[in-house]
């Protein structure tokens, strides 16, 4: 049969990809490119407004200063909006690796291109069909290998791999060794952290405004636990539900929040249960240790008012929102080997305290050490380690290990 009769009889209604549909996702903006600059191709695996793709926008922005970007996202998003009034050329490209010769076929036919940048490991759809021209390939590794699938694609294809932490590093190790990867192809290049304060307002300030936004009791002796990110088991929600629980037990006054999208209660991997540990654990009165704010304004608000920040991930590359705690000189407590921002903490640029994996009684522990009360403006010392008491402090950054001795032999 005829291809074009096949297509026309089944493929079409089908949802199959011809040259026509793929090429709706190409967005140009002649008027915009710059012929005495080069081109340059970035990169992103998705187009939603976190994590990895936002470092391939910032990137893109940068390189923007001194090429006609040309982006491209392996999938629609509300990223592409704001790309397209950024960059000449704008692409929703295929995360089908066949469809991609298309993208490329363009490319190759209009622009000249000799380096190419991708945000995340997760963009092998487009970077290994690219790697067969001849183009210099940067990938910015961002993902732990244990929650990826089986991917050599970044491996095999880029000429460049750069690591985000010496954490990711050790987690990609293994496949470098097996495909013989030259060392000198392989590099660590921690993000920094910011290096001003990012509060918006006063903590009281930002307190009563959460108070009254949340309708939650908070008072001078308040102290606040934030969490933050998309309900889900890789977060670790539930250990910062049940450390919420611990809390309600302790001396003092605590106030936990956890702000992000939640998860269906029909959702079977996860939802279910989750849902199930949040009815479980309510009181008499049927009130949650846990506050749940939706993702939205109230985000920076929370920041700056909460006392400690919480990373309860059981893996989790480099959260922004770590990034955006550190900024406002806040404790940030995490799991020791389960994320990557120890590399920020030893750089000075972070007051970290990492715990044993799951060590809910050193999380309590190290809440408490790091939430307590010196004079305005003073610094205080807990395990040898200086951590800013708030507003008015120089900012200096630390790494420390908790331990708490259990007794349990």
């Amino acid at each position: 049969m005829d291809p074009i009769v096949h297509y026309l009889r089944h493929g079409r209604h089908e949802g199959r990809s011809t040259n026509v549909t793929l090429s709706a996702g190409i967005h140009t903006d002649e008027a915009a490119i710059d012929p005495d600059l080069p081109y340059v191709v970035v990169g992103v695996h998705e187009s939603s407004k976190t994590g990895a793709p936002i470092v391939g926008l910032d990137l893109a922005r940068e390189l923007a200063q001194t090429y006609n970007v040309i982006f491209v996202t392996l999938r629609d998003g509300p990223l592409v909006e704001i790309a397209r009034g950024l960059f000449p050329v704008v692409m929703v490209a295929s995360q089908n690796k066949a469809d991609n010769t298309m993208f490329l076929d363009y490319i190759a036919e209009r622009y000249d291109v000799k380096d190419a940048f991708f945000s995340s490991g997760c963009c092998g759809a487009f970077l290994y069909p690219m790697s067969a021209g001849k183009y210099r390939i940067t990938c910015l590794i961002h993902e732990f290998l244990e929650y990826m699938l089986p991917d050599h694609h970044a491996v095999l294809a880029c000429d460049l791999l750069v690591f985000s932490s010496k954490e990711l590093l050790k987690s990609w190790q293994y496949m470098l060794d097996s495909y013989n990867r030259d060392p000198d192809t392989v590099m660590v290049l921690p993000q920094p952290a910011s290096a001003t304060n990012s509060r918006r307002m006063s903590k009281a300030e930002a307190r009563k405004a959460v108070a009254d936004a949340a309708g939650l009791d908070i008072d001078d002796d308040t102290t606040l636990v934030l969490g933050a990110g998309q309900v889900q088991i890789r977060k670790g929600t539930d250990i910062f539900l049940q450390i919420g629980s611990q809390l309600k037990r302790e001396a003092g006054k605590f106030v936990s929040v956890w702000i992000g999208e939640q998860i269906s209660e029909l959702e079977l991997s996860f939802g279910v249960y989750f849902h199930v540990q949040i009815d479980r654990c309510r009181d008499e009165n049927g009130v949650c240790p846990v506050h749940f704010e939706p993702a939205g304004p109230l985000y920076p608000i929370l920041m700056d008012a909460a006392d400690v920040f919480l990373v309860t991930s059981r893996l989790d590359p480099l959260p922004n929102v770590a990034l955006d705690a550190a900024a406002r000189d806040m404790p940030v407590i995490a799991f020791a080997g389960a994320t990557g921002l120890a590399d920020i903490a030893e750089q000075g640029e972070m007051n970290l305290i990492e715990v044993e994996m799951g060590a809910v009684d050193e999380v309590i522990a190290a809440i408490k050490a790091n939430t307590a009360q010196p004079a305005a403006g003073k610094r205080f010392a807990v395990s040898g380690a200086s951590m800013s008491s708030g507003e008015g402090a120089d900012r200096q950054g630390s790494r420390q290990r908790h331990h708490v001795d259990t007794g349990v032999a």
